[in-house]
């Protein structure tokens, strides 16, 4: 018995040493590298987005420009994130693949920026009355709202086309640092600035247009090319990215139906869920900062040159990140109560905003593993160009928010409405597995009985050499 506990503790030895092993051989990599740099500068963007949660709650608690605020912001995550993902997507495979000089999607960028703007403010009144469901005062303060913070909506799109040229050019610590300068400057509006309105719409708003522009000219220094009349702006960015974007607007609209119901049960609930979302993405959301600007000029590349090789990498990266997620979501469904009312409750954020909010807070923390399996699964159906898995993933993911919203909201109040988003998103991710899992095994086959190990480059992927030089600079 003692000599098989000798053989068991030596099995045991030599597996951990393997484990260290191979976590050393993974930090000297230069990927790794990256990772933990951009990684370390969203710790810090995470921090001073938490102070600002902290200070708005303090200081404005659930009062209507703050409830108005998040009610714009689904608006936001549905309509201005997605078009710019949609626009760093397309900016950086485009580039990666050499197919387009990066002045026309600049100028791509700037010209859908400026129409982005243009319709917020002008479509201002019809949008706070899909957004609210109303005609009152919270109808007229988002409405408010969105023309104060239609210059922001800008430089978020603006935003997004410079972010993909900073991630096709590796330039990922800039990129990250852009991100952290914006949240600085709207974390010191709420601190310094006594008007709720200035401070939220106005100091968010001149954030995002200022960083927006600032990174612009730090990319691209020869203003004149900006406006040049002798090149129109590249729209082949929507075609590259348009698909991950209509998966995108899909799996986001789960944000409007939370807005649209939370409406219902009252401003104080519809600021909660604002809080509650915020305090839930922190854990998850420092990690896939990195990851998400790594693996996606990493998937692409792979998707070229080794289908086999992306699978395995898609699954190992799967497995650690919903195992780094799990934990904390774990433990934010059991501490919901106490993490809210140590981070929240001061001021004027009183004991019901802070139960309303830990309420908020459970029906999100379940659901954040299926975030990040999401973005890797997502990735890698862009790598191979299997656009419309992620479109079908995502619209039932959206169909099943939509279906279980209203009984668990009659069931769990305004924790049902979060819980019907996790519940969505977890119905999304597994299925976008399934479907990318299995097409990567036929994709694998299909090139094994071809003899061809890529995918040709008449498709438009990266070539062999260029694939190569933007692997070992990265």
């Amino acid at each position: 018995m003692s000599a098989h506990r000798q053989g068991a503790g030596c099995g045991g030895a030599r597996e951990e040493a393997t484990i260290f092993r191979s976590l050393r051989r993974w930090v000297e990599e230069p990927s790794a590298r990256v990772i933990v740099a951009v990684s370390a500068i969203s710790l810090l963007t995470a921090f001073f987005a938490f102070i600002r949660e902290v200070v708005l709650a303090a200081r404005f608690g659930t009062s209507r420009v703050v409830a108005s605020f998040v009610a714009l912001s689904g608006l936001q995550a549905v309509g201005i994130v997605v078009l710019a993902d949609a626009v760093g997507l397309g900016v950086a495979t485009l580039l990666i693949r050499r197919e387009q000089t990066r002045s026309a999607l600049l100028r791509f960028s700037l010209a859908a920026a400026l129409g982005v703007g243009i319709c917020q403010y002008a479509g201002a009144h019809w949008l706070a009355a899909a957004l609210t469901g109303d005609s009152g005062q919270l109808t007229r303060e988002v409405t408010t709202g969105l023309r104060w913070t239609a210059a922001g909506s800008m430089g978020i799109v603006l935003s997004g086309g410079v972010g993909g040229a900073l991630s096709a050019a590796n330039r990922l610590r800039l990129n990250a640092t852009l991100s952290l300068l914006s949240t600085l400057s709207c974390t010191a509006a709420i601190v310094v600035i006594k008007s709720a309105r200035v401070a939220i719409y106005g100091g968010w708003s001149a954030s995002m247009a200022v960083v927006a522009v600032a990174s612009l000219v730090l990319l691209e220094r020869n203003p004149r090319s900006w406006f040049s009349t002798t090149a129109r702006p590249n729209f082949d960015v929507l075609i590259v990215a348009g698909p991950i974007a209509l998966a995108t607007l899909l799996n986001q609209s789960s944000f409007l139906i939370e807005r649209r119901v939370g409406a219902g049960l009252g401003q104080a609930s519809l600021a909660s869920i604002g809080f509650g979302q915020k305090i839930a993405i922190a854990p998850s959301g420092i990690l896939l900062s990195g990851f998400a600007a790594w693996v996606l000029p990493r998937f692409l590349r792979l998707g070229h040159n080794d289908v086999a090789r992306l699978h395995r990498e898609l699954v190992r990266n799967l497995r650690l990140i919903l195992g780094l997620i799990g934990l904390p979501s774990i433990l934010l469904i059991f501490l919901a109560a106490p993490v809210v009312h140590l981070i929240l409750q001061h001021g004027a954020f009183t004991a019901a905003d802070a139960s309303t909010t830990a309420e908020v807070l459970r029906g999100y923390a379940w659901g954040l593993p299926s975030i990040g399996g999401y973005m890797l699964v997502m990735r890698a159906a862009q790598a191979i160009r299997r656009y419309r898995l992620v479109v079908v993933s995502a619209g039932a993911g959206l169909v099943t928010t939509a279906a279980l919203v209203v009984p668990l909201t009659a069931a769990w109040g305004v924790g049902g409405v979060t819980s019907a988003t996790s519940a969505g998103n977890w119905v999304g991710f597994g299925l976008c597995w399934l479907l990318v899992s299995r097409a990567l095994r036929r994709e694998r086959i299909s090139r094994a009985s071809n003899g061809t190990a890529s995918r040709p480059d008449a498709g438009g992927s990266l070539t062999a050499d260029h694939a190569a030089i933007v692997h070992d600079r990265v």
